[in-house]
């Protein structure tokens, strides 16, 4: 559903959508909630627009609609989640975080992180992995999806798929170390562990690019 979201900040929500509804019951929300949460969910399912959406109240006004702002500060609440925001170059050269956190200018690109009122001239909100994934695994259909690396089956020599992989099968093999002290299990033991991988697109730092990075 992600993708067919048109910005970030949709984006956000609908996962805190998805975090609310795998994580607190049906019976611990109110009924203005609830009409809350459909009209939410009808937006979600349904690819509505957000002039659509704001139109709603207008169209049947005899039904108590929440405009599109204070749906999803709603949702927002419910769910007990929060992006967190940072900021960043209005160029996006760098995020202001670790090494560049106290900067006031891009050390690439030299243009400023406030603006005149002393505000970041542009944010980015990042979304918490553990939420994520909590959300994934709260949701049964999702989390029988996510049991398909445990349940792979991988044959020497054969290459199908990314657990074929030289380096998730060493590591099925290796007992995990915390400190210097090896426990009794092995990496991805579990039915409910999940891999994560890393991937980047590269790009061309040069005008002929014919290399990436």
């Amino acid at each position: 559903m992600a993708n067919l979201i048109a910005d970030f900040g949709e984006w956000h929500v609908l996962v805190s959508f998805a975090y609310l509804l795998t994580t607190r019951l049906v019976e611990d929300i109110d009924d203005d909630d609830l009409d809350i949460l459909r009209a939410y969910s009808l937006k979600l399912d349904n690819n509505l627009t957000d002039a659509t959406f704001r139109q709603l109240p207008q169209a049947f006004p005899k039904h108590n609609i929440a405009s599109l702002k204070v749906t999803r500060k709603r949702v927002e609440f419910l769910a007990k989640f929060r992006p967190q925001p940072f900021d960043c170059c209005i160029n996006s050269c760098l995020c202001y975080t670790g090494a560049y956190e106290k900067a006031d200018k891009c050390r690439f690109c030299k243009e400023l992180r406030y603006n005149a009122s002393g505000k970041a001239r542009k944010r980015f909100n990042y979304i918490p992995l553990t939420a994520r994934l909590s959300a994934l695994y709260g949701d049964k259909a999702t989390a029988e999806k996510m049991r398909y690396r445990h349940e792979y089956k991988h044959h020497d020599g054969v290459y199908e798929d990314v657990f074929d992989g030289r380096i998730y099968q060493n590591l099925c093999k290796t007992k995990v170390e915390v400190g210097e002290e090896e426990q009794d299990h092995t990496y991805f033991q579990d039915a409910t562990d999940i891999a994560l991988g890393f991937a980047t697109d590269g790009f061309a730092p040069f005008k002929n690019r014919k290399q990436t990075c």
